[in-house]
């Protein structure tokens, strides 16, 4: 496995695993999540998994197609309805 394709699955792993820590850990402060609900920076990227996680208690990312300078995963959950 190259190096760039580790480092796709660590991402994906730790946002299965639903840990914010490890996810945070992987991410510049600069890093921009084009999520246009995201806000700015490594704290906003982090704050949109978390709501995720909440919204989809089974939520799970797998990496679908990777090149040496971008990640495409896909992402699965089951949407809790709650009021």
């Amino acid at each position: 496995m190259n190096s760039h394709r580790a480092l796709a699955e660590r991402f994906a792993q730790t946002l299965t695993d639903h840990d914010l820590d490890a996810f945070g850990e992987l991410l510049d402060e600069q890093y921009v999540n084009h999520n246009r609900f995201a806000a700015p920076g490594k704290d906003g990227s982090v704050a949109v998994f978390a709501d995720f996680f909440a919204a989809f208690e089974d939520f799970r990312a797998e990496v679908d197609d990777i090149d040496a300078l971008s990640f495409q995963f896909l992402r699965f959950g089951r949407h809790l309805h709650r009021r």
